[in-house]
C-alpha cells in the first residue's frame, strides 16, 4: 500500500469513500444531515485542504486524510477497509510528518476518540451541539498537547 497526496482528479472517490464511510459509521445522522454534511465540510473544503490516501497496488484508494495547516479536518477510510491499519497510517503521517495537532469528532465515535488518543491527543473542550447541523451531536475537540 503507498500513501500519496490525493489531487482534484481523485475528488470524486474521495467523495465516494466519505459517503460510504458516514452511512457505515455515523448511525445517528438522517439522511439529510448526511447531505448537508457533505456539502459544508467536504466538499467546501476539498479545493482548501491537503488530501493524503492510502492506495493498494491497483492504484484504488482505500481511505484519506485530509489537512488545513496543523488541524485534521477528516479522516475516511472505505468500509471494505476498516481494520487494516490504514486509519492508524493516515493518522502516523499527519501527527509525525505534517505535524497536525487539532481535530473534532463526534462525542459517539468512540473507536475514532481511542485512535487519536493512542496518538497523544486528549479532549480539550465539548460543543453539546453540531453547529452545522444545528443539532444535539455533542463535538468534541481534541489536541496534543506538548510533553
Amino acid at each position: 500500500m503507498e500513501l500519496r497526496r490525493l489531487h482534484t482528479e481523485d475528488n470524486s472517490t474521495v467523495i465516494e469513500i466519505w459517503n460510504n464511510a458516514i452511512r457505515s459509521t455515523h448511525h445517528f445522522l438522517a439522511e439529510e444531515d448526511i447531505r448537508i454534511l457533505e456539502k459544508k465540510t467536504l466538499v467546501d473544503l476539498l479545493d482548501r485542504i491537503n488530501i493524503f490516501g492510502i492506495c493498494n497496488s491497483n492504484n484504488q484508494i482505500l481511505g484519506f486524510i485530509g489537512l488545513l495547516n496543523s488541524t485534521i479536518e477528516m479522516l475516511f477510510i472505505n468500509p471494505d477497509s476498516f481494520g487494516k491499519g490504514i486509519g492508524t497510517r493516515l493518522l502516523n503521517y499527519a501527527v509525525n510528518v505534517e505535524g497536525a495537532s487539532k481535530l473534532e469528532v463526534y462525542e459517539v465515535n468512540t473507536k475514532a476518540i481511542t485512535l487519536y488518543e493512542s496518538f497523544g491527543f486528549k479532549i480539550v473542550s465539548r460543543n453539546p451541539v453540531d453547529e452545522i447541523l444545528g443539532k444535539p451531536f455533542p463535538i468534541l475537540t481534541m489536541k496534543r498537547l506538548p510533553d
